[in-house]
């Protein structure tokens, strides 16, 4: 198995496009999500998890520079975009992809505090921003494309509604894993380790020297 992950959604049509291709397929995928944008869509979010798949934070304001705030504000966003979450769905995530990747030492203390585990990606397609050609894309991932392996795809822009064209490429990428004797499963079903939990984030921060 390996995993597809999808960043920045979820999007009206973009994310149900997503969904669609999916479910003819039988793959299951990883959505890292933005809280904002969840509280828009609650619908599309709720079609994510009943189509079975997983469901990960991605900050509440995707601020590019999250990483740089103090743990406690870093702590504040990201149980904002759990909270979003959770009205929706009931669920809450344990697994977060910052925005654009970034981590630094406050953004870890923050995640300790909430008991989150950080997923990064062995595989991606450079397809948040720009317009890559469906056959580019297929090209970066080609080679990434093994067991174990995370790919990191867009089903909405980093900025701007204009559709990924990553999505054009999903089709002829389901094919090409299907080949090689793969299926998508979620991030945690690939990588079931628990995160170890901190019960009050309060008391993580208390007394801890701030980078």
């Amino acid at each position: 198995a390996l995993a597809l992950t999808f960043d920045d959604g979820p999007h009206p049509a973009h994310t149900r496009e997503v969904l669609r291709l999916l479910a003819e397929r039988g793959h299951r995928a990883t959505f890292f999500v933005v809280g904002g944008r969840v509280l828009e869509h609650p619908q599309v979010v709720r079609e994510i998890v009943a189509q079975g798949h997983e469901l990960g934070l991605h900050s509440h304001t995707h601020d590019y520079g999250l990483v740089f705030w103090s743990p406690e504000r870093i702590a504040r966003d990201l149980e904002q975009n759990i909270s979003a979450i959770e009205e929706v769905t009931g669920q809450r995530p344990s697994i977060f992809r910052p925005p654009v990747g970034i981590t630094s030492p406050r953004l870890a203390l923050a995640v300790r505090a909430l008991g989150l585990r950080v997923i990064g990606w062995s595989g991606r397609a450079y397809d948040g921003i720009g317009d890559p050609p469906p056959e580019r894309i297929l090209a970066r991932l080609r080679d990434r494309l093994r067991a174990g392996a995370i790919i990191l795809l867009h089903d909405r822009r980093e900025r701007g509604e204009e559709r990924p064209t990553s999505i054009d490429a999903l089709p002829a990428l389901l094919d090409e894993i299907e080949r090689r004797g793969l299926r998508s499963v979620p991030v945690s079903e690939l990588c079931p380790h628990a995160p170890a939990s901190v019960p009050d984030a309060g008391a993580a921060f208390a007394g801890s020297p701030m980078p």
